[in-house]
């Protein structure tokens, strides 16, 4: 387990490798811990995408608990879990396997909107009480060229992404509308963590978060514009 230190009292364990979702905690100055869990993401049968994220929060929110300590911590600490998923038509995509599936999610994705589920579950490790939630925004991506969809799966950057894309990214730039939190697009619903760390931590919301938003997104934040 890596951690950052700040001045403000208590840890936030991320139950995640994911570097946007680092990069967000980091940005608001909250002491992360980095403790990874890994599990299986296949849907199950007749899973709805909405109740696949929360399962998959919670599930990689458990599986990071049980390698923590037993006993409950003299300070306020808090465990984080995430899960992103696109869904285009009713179907769950989810991170592409090899070439040829991104390049048929991304052309896919540009034939009509689609949703964008993040689910997270946040667990207090001193009361072990559970604060769990689905945060949904709806996308329409631009008229992006087959050779567009080329260079940019060449470059290798669709396979770590749900759906094969990454919204921040400034040169293929996929998104041409987003309504909805462009943070839980990108797998951090910044402004409901935030008042959830002020509940079961006493952190306060931090009144940058808007900046951090704009900041890492490219796009204005939903909740100050």
């Amino acid at each position: 387990m890596t951690s950052d230190t700040t001045s403000r009292g208590g840890i936030l364990v991320l139950a995640s490798a994911s570097p946007r979702r680092q990069a967000f905690l980091r940005a608001l100055g909250l002491p992360v811990h980095l403790h990874p869990a890994n599990v299986d993401e296949s849907p199950l049968p007749n899973e709805t995408p909405d109740c696949m994220t929360l399962r998959l929060a919670s599930l990689k929110a458990e599986t990071a608990r049980r390698d923590l300590p037993s006993e409950p911590p003299a300070e306020p600490a808090l465990l984080l879990g995430l899960d992103t998923t696109v869904v285009h038509a009713g179907d769950i995509l989810g991170k592409p396997k090899d070439t040829l599936e991104a390049e048929s999610f991304l052309r896919r994705l540009r034939t009509g909107p689609h949703e964008v589920c993040t689910g997270y579950c946040l667990i207090n490790l001193q009361t072990g009480r559970r604060r769990t939630g689905v945060h949904v925004s709806r996308l329409t991506m631009r008229n992006y060229t087959d050779a567009e969809i080329d260079r940019y799966v060449q470059i290798g950057d669709p396979f770590d992404k749900a759906g094969g894309y990454a919204l921040q990214d400034r040169d293929f730039n996929p998104v041409a509308r987003l309504d909805g939190c462009a943070a839980s697009v990108m797998g951090m619903p910044v402004h409901d963590l935030l008042h959830l760390l002020r509940d079961e931590a006493g952190w306060p919301v931090s009144r940058d978060f808007g900046a951090v938003c704009v900041r890492l997104t490219g796009r204005a934040c939903c909740q100050t514009s």
